[in-house]
């Protein structure tokens, strides 16, 4: 091996080191941009021409372009906010010639254009060198018009319509009209001088048909239109073929309506009925109506001074029948109704005929209030309570109070007699809290306070919840009945009660009232308020007589539990009485024989009631013997019969009946225990049951 001086050996090292480098670097170089030329410009466009770079500088077939232009000179700091040209196409081998297209410029405008370049990685080039060229100025007007018509005159005006030309000739979509009428025809010399439209539409794509309605002209006149079109520069196409149309002078008016009825009402509407007259007297299509109402008749004097009714139907077409439903009326009240018909002009029409109808009575009452409570009591005043109810059930506004106090329970048999508050205050809208104190009422003593709410007609409400409240100071309750004593009456229906009277307070004293209860289950303060109520009982004696009564009107034969409560004038109640129970008197004179009254045969059942309680129906299943009348009825704790579900011959079987909660009548029953009772040949049989609400 031949040796190599150091000098030598160092020279060949650095060449060795240059050449790898230049190596490498011939695969990781961009490709290099060749200078970026505008060819040719137009009004919208520019074509660009360029040689293509290779994929490693000069060499190979580069991946991709990315070409943009603007209206501001194009730089690396803005290049992102220039506008990347549409249909950019593949780069070519290198030193290809290469050209692009670029469409939809402005005309009149300078734009800036470069390219960018980039390999397959990408590696991208540096920005091309920047060209600029302006557009041309546009030249090519909007077509003509050529098919201006005019049409559908009126008084007052004409239709007219054209179909579009375009932006360039008859391409695109141009940018204005100028649409011009005038007495006389129109040409190139005079189109200055006519009289511009207003509000002339802008232009559709060319070949739309285009229209629009000229108003203001006068009757019976000839009127010449003509039309010119502008692009945006604006170049302007010639005059459209002059059009020409007549108004006329219509002066038919629509016929009078003759047939105007008020059929129907209610109690705040009222529902008319008419045919429609014609646009020309009795053909055609009218425009508008105006129908007028009211309290007193109408004539063609006072017409305008009636109450426009809102809402009213567009005309139909001539002969049409047409009804409309007027409301918002006041009820119990005569309303006069009248139209009159106009055409497009507008002609008016004479006064229709006059009709007239009632609205009925409203029948629809306040709610009954459910809530009157106390808020607060002294020792001289007490303040009740309550929710507004509303004028029609509990909706709007009631209009007046009727509350009233008592020292005795008050119920409707009593109502009259109870005191009546002078000064009670004007129903708010249905929900609203409201409340009345009454003032100046002695020390201890107790009162009940019930409500009825009267609408306009006036409707009465039924009676409220019945509030018991004292004001302040006495506190101590009568004492406890002990002696409490029950038998079977003398008569149908009854039973006789004795007991000693208690005291106001404890034993001493006179009570205010007493509240008897009954059931069929023993009674206890657990029960006692569901028991039923007996309506009829007797005014105290003073403490420590014997008093007695006789409970009337109670089933006869059936088995009743009963309790006393005394209250003083504090509504003070004292503790329920011993329970006592005692039948109430069968007259056998009138029923069964006694040694069959409760001789049940074997196979006779009165079901329990499925379901028990119950809401809003229940089943009573029971059978017959042998055929004949049998009779199943409801009765409340009162004894007083409620509903009768069965009262018809039957022959011998198994049958059911349901009772849905009412009186026989459809109307619902309160919410309560209620019994029911089988009558068939010998055989008589109750049983309780609950309805719950």
């Amino acid at each position: 091996m031949n040796s190599v001086s150091p000098k030598y050996s160092i020279a060949i090292t650095a060449i060795r080191t240059t050449f790898i480098f230049l190596l490498i670097f011939s695969f990781v170089s961009s490709p290099v941009e060749s200078k970026l030329l505008a060819s040719a410009a137009s009004t919208h466009s520019v074509t660009l021409n360029w040689t293509a770079p290779g994929d490693d500088g000069n060499q190979g077939q580069a991946a991709q372009y990315d070409i943009r232009y603007a209206t501001f000179l194009i730089n690396d700091g803005n290049w992102d906010q220039a506008n990347q040209a549409a249909n950019i196409p593949a780069p070519q081998m290198a030193g290809s010639a290469e050209s692009i297209t670029i469409d939809g410029l402005s005309s009149s405008t300078t734009y800036y254009f470069a390219i960018r370049v980039a390999d397959e990685v990408p590696n991208w080039s540096p920005t091309s060198n920047v060209v600029s060229v302006s557009t041309a100025a546009e030249s090519d007007a909007p077509s003509d018009v050529t098919d201006l018509l005019t049409s559908n005159p009126s008084n007052t005006s004409l239709d007219l319509t054209w179909t579009s030309p375009g932006d360039d000739s008859t391409a695109g979509t141009a940018t204005q009209y100028d649409i011009r009428y005038s007495t006389v025809f129109i040409n190139d010399s005079n189109f200055d001088q006519a009289t511009a439209v207003s509000g002339e539409p802008s232009p559709s794509p060319a070949g739309s048909s285009e229209s629009m309605t000229v108003t203001g002209l006068d009757p019976t006149s000839d009127y010449y239109f003509a039309i010119k079109t502008a692009d945006e520069v604006p170049n302007w196409s010639g005059i459209s073929n002059t059009a020409s149309g007549t108004t006329i002078n219509e002066q038919i008016a629509p016929s009078d309506i003759a047939n105007l009825l008020a059929t129907s009402s209610t109690d705040t509407s009222i529902t008319i009925t008419w045919t429609a007259p014609g646009d020309d007297g009795n053909s055609g299509t009218a425009s508008q109506y105006d129908i007028r109402y009211s309290t007193s008749n109408i004539n063609g004097a006072n017409f305008y001074l009636g109450t426009v009714v809102s809402g009213a139907p567009s005309p139909a077409s001539a002969g049409s029948s047409e009804s409309m439903i007027v409301t918002g009326l006041n009820p119990a009240t005569t309303y006069y109704f009248a139209i009159k018909t106009a055409d497009e002009i507008p002609n008016w029409s004479g006064l229709s005929n006059v009709t007239n109808l009632a609205t009925l009575v409203e029948q629809q009452a306040p709610a009954n209030i459910a809530d009157l409570a106390s808020s607060n009591t002294t020792d001289s005043s007490i303040t009740i309570t309550w929710t507004a109810p509303g004028d029609d059930g509990a909706v709007g506004t009631a209009t007046l109070y009727d509350i009233r106090y008592s020292s005795t329970a008050i119920n409707i048999q009593n109502w009259d007699s109870a005191i009546q508050i002078s000064d009670e205050p004007s129903p708010l809208l249905a929900g609203t809290t409201q409340s009345y104190t009454l003032a100046g009422l002695p020390q201890g003593v107790g009162y009940f306070f019930a409500i009825k709410t009267a609408d306009e007609i006036p409707n009465w409400s039924g009676l409220s919840n019945i509030l018991a409240v004292a004001t302040a100071g006495d506190n101590t309750p009568p004492a406890a009945i002990n002696d409490l004593g029950a038998q079977t009456g003398s008569t149908e229906g009854t039973i006789d009660l004795s007991w000693t009277a208690p005291g106001d307070d404890g034993l001493f004293g006179e009570v205010q009232g007493y509240v008897i209860r009954l059931d069929l289950d023993s009674l206890n303060e657990g029960n006692w308020s569901d028991a039923f109520v007996y309506t009829n009982p007797p005014n105290p004696v003073a403490s420590g007589n014997i008093q007695s009564t006789t409970l009337s009107g109670l089933i006869p034969g059936e088995t009743y539990h009963i309790g006393i409560k005394s209250v003083d004038n504090a509504l003070n109640f004292s503790d329920i009485s011993n329970s006592v129970s005692a039948e109430a008197m069968i007259n056998l004179a009138t029923d069964v024989d006694e040694e069959f009254a409760f001789d049940i045969p074997e196979d006779f059942e009165l079901q329990q009631n499925y379901p028990n309680p119950f809401n809003p129906s229940t089943t009573i299943e029971y059978s017959v013997r042998e055929a004949g009348h049998v009779e199943l009825s409801v009765y409340d704790l009162s004894g007083r019969k409620t509903a009768t579900l069965v009262n018809e011959g039957k022959s011998a079987g198994l049958y059911a009946a349901t009772w849905g909660g009412d009186d026989g009548f459809g109307n619902p029953v309160a919410s309560g225990v209620y019994f029911y009772r089988i009558e068939s040949g010998d055989y008589v049989e109750s049983k309780k049951m609950v309805l719950v609400k």
